[in-house]
């Protein structure tokens, strides 16, 4: 899976918990300012665990609040292959 495939699956989640279309969700966008809150944040971060099999920190969606952000981290986290603190 390349970087492409994990911000398409990421805004895909970000767009399921914040019930946007994924077409609306710019990868550069801040997260928050879409309307991720502290409830969303803890279903996104679940979601994502559940998909990649491992688990983001809180800190890092605050840390880089964006799906190119997320992406990152989650790219970080498969190469460590497992938690990533990021």
């Amino acid at each position: 899976m390349d970087d492409t495939d994990v911000l398409s699956q990421i805004r895909a989640e970000l767009a399921t918990v914040l019930g946007l279309d994924p077409s609306e969700i710019d990868p550069e966008a801040n997260l928050f300012d879409l309307g991720l809150n502290s409830l969303s944040v803890i279903r996104l971060l679940s979601s994502l665990e559940s998909r990649y099999g491992f688990t983001l920190d809180l800190s890092t969606i605050f840390a880089s609040p964006t799906v190119a952000g997320l992406g990152s981290a989650v790219a970080r986290g498969r190469q460590k292959g497992g938690a990533s603190g990021e």
